[in-house]
């Protein structure tokens, strides 16, 4: 039971560290309030783990167990081997510009950021092969809540140093 877990917790850690959810949190703290963002970011990712953890559950009533192990096993080696392999450099970053009820907009970029994410996919095929969906929940929202605070702490710590470098 722990393993559910453990293994949400850790798939979901690495496959989101410098994701481009990730990148959207920096990018966002680099320009507004950390506390704002975090609070927002998490809220989104949160929602978007138990709407992904459902949707695994819905989908092992309809597609054999067996099955669904075979195809997790296989996208988790596919999520692995593109973890290994490095990264190509972006060519131009954006810049995020938020007017408006800025809470709300950092929550529903965030969120759509996420949308057919590794990490959705992820908590959908852990979620259909637990013995315990709400550890699954528990443990892939923690870990999207550390790579939050992580990505608020590296964009605010940018905005201080570019603050700086203007001076």
């Amino acid at each position: 039971m722990i393993q559910d877990f453990i293994t949400a917790f850790t798939l979901i850690f690495f496959a989101e560290l410098l994701d481009k959810t990730q990148l959207v949190v920096i990018s966002l703290s680099a320009k507004y309030s950390k506390i704002r963002v975090f609070i927002a970011s998490s809220l989104a990712l949160i929602l978007m783990t138990i709407i992904s953890a459902i949707i695994g559950q819905v989908i092992q009533y309809y597609i054999p167990i067996l099955i669904l192990k075979v195809v997790s096993g296989i996208i988790f080696i596919a999520f692995g081997v593109f973890l290994l392999k490095p990264r190509k450099k972006h060519e131009k970053e954006k810049e995020i510009n938020i007017t408006g009820n800025v809470t709300l907009k950092i929550f529903l970029l965030t969120f759509i950021a996420e949308l057919g994410d590794k990490t959705q996919i992820s908590v959908i095929l852990v979620s259909t092969v637990c013995d315990m969906v709400i550890l699954v929940v528990i443990g892939a929202a923690l870990a999207f809540i550390v790579i939050t605070l992580i990505g608020v702490l590296l964009g605010s710590t940018i905005k201080v140093l570019l603050g700086e470098r203007k001076r």
